[in-house]
């Protein structure tokens, strides 16, 4: 008994803290920029800002546009919560309300893939997005990696 007690409790404790490691490892994000973006790095205060639509110009007063992930994602929800503080579907309903209120034009342009998230970054120009590092960038401006 005491021994499948040890056991029980040292195999849920291996989990959790695999489970921490691998959040840990999907925290680690770079945003990313279009290489026509004149701004060279961003904190990510700043980054919060911008996809909170708190902050809608680059420093040289161009237009930022947001592109962000589509609520079903892989990404989605680690990049919502990291930069915006919810979940990827939150992050989309929170982007409508914002359209409906007429602080933005329209929903930000959203990726499947964080590929797609590249490609959409790299052909608008002013674009900002976030994705996972390690991500193939082609020719998007790197502004800050965590």
């Amino acid at each position: 008994m005491k021994k499948s007690l040890i056991f029980g409790v040292g195999f849920w404790i291996s989990l959790l803290s695999f489970g921490n490691f691998k959040s840990a490892l999907a925290e680690e994000y770079q945003i990313i920029a279009h290489p026509g973006v004149k701004q060279t790095e961003i904190s990510k205060d700043k980054a919060k800002q911008m996809f909170l639509t708190n902050e809608l110009l680059w420093n040289d007063h161009s237009e930022v546009k947001i592109i962000g992930f589509s609520p079903d994602a892989p990404d989605a929800d680690g990049v919502a919560k990291e930069y915006m503080g919810m979940t990827g579907i939150q992050a989309k309903k929170f982007w409508l309300t914002k359209v409906f209120n007429n602080v933005i034009h329209s929903q930000p342009p959203l990726g499947d893939t964080a590929d797609e998230v590249v490609e959409k970054v790299c052909n608008m120009p002013g674009a900002v997005g976030v994705v996972p590092k390690g991500t193939k960038l082609g020719n998007a401006k790197v502004l800050l990696q965590k």
